[in-house]
């Protein structure tokens, strides 16, 4: 069975992460045959997947520019370059990391026009209206006619299932928990007091680091005994 793992993300965050570690997964199975086409300015998930053998890489036909980002979320047409790439390859599945709806639409188009089985990795299935996006409500109606291409979902947690439900989705959604294997050293380490710490992304409105420390500092009978860390890089940093 052939996978073709496509991402055109210029990012590289806890999404990303997860789908190398799906990878690395997927390629110790000899039944199948994986491929990944990535965005070549992404050099931080080339490095990931250099790291991993067995993969076949390959290049997304074009690095989006801000006309091509429009084009990928707002089209409903196929982009005929990624079309005939999927058709050129031929895989039996196409696997879209999709941060959220609008991330590799394109790819989710391109595999169904090429009658190919599309299952759609996502994080985020909130409207951009309830994120606060700029021109929320009509990008929401742009990707309206996304929640039902792919052929099956995976998503992050239960409560984002229900998120794929309530939106309309009625296809097969299968949950995958993030999760990443604990360093060695860490055994060692005798924490003396308890330990609050969030990994990722340093951004307010979406993971809500002001909320924490704001909290910390406002109840500092409750939180005497714990330690907090916070780890990541972002906009608000």
């Amino acid at each position: 069975m052939k996978i073709l793992v496509y991402d055109d993300s210029l990012d590289f965050g806890g999404h990303q992460l997860m789908a190398c570690l799906g990878i690395e997964a997927l390629v110790k199975d000899p039944a199948l045959e994986v491929a990944a086409m990535t965005n070549i300015q992404n050099t931080r998930l080339s490095a990931h997947l250099a790291d991993i053998s067995g993969v076949l890489r390959l290049n997304c036909p074009k690095v989006p520019d801000r006309l091509q980002i429009l084009f990928n979320r707002f089209t409903h047409r196929s982009n005929p370059k990624l079309l005939q790439l999927f058709r050129d390859h031929n895989p039996d599945m196409v696997l879209c990391i999709q941060g959220d709806l609008e991330h590799a639409a394109c790819a989710v188009r391109a595999s169904k026009a090429a009658g190919i089985r599309c299952v759609s990795y996502i994080a985020l299935p909130h409207s951009k209206q309830e994120m606060g996006a700029k021109l929320g409500m009509l990008r929401d109606l742009a990707t309206r006619s996304l929640l039902n291409l792919p052929d099956r979902y995976l998503t992050i947690s239960n409560s984002m299932k229900q998120r794929l439900i309530d939106r309309g989705v009625s296809r097969p959604i299968s949950v995958v928990p993030n999760g990443v294997s604990r360093p060695p050293h860490i055994k060692n380490l005798n924490f003396k007091k308890p330990v609050i710490g969030l990994l990722g992304r340093i951004e307010y409105k979406q993971k809500g680091q002001d909320f924490l420390v704001n909290t910390f500092c406002e109840y500092p009978d409750t939180f005497k005994s714990c330690r907090m860390i916070i780890k990541g890089d972002g906009p608000d940093a």
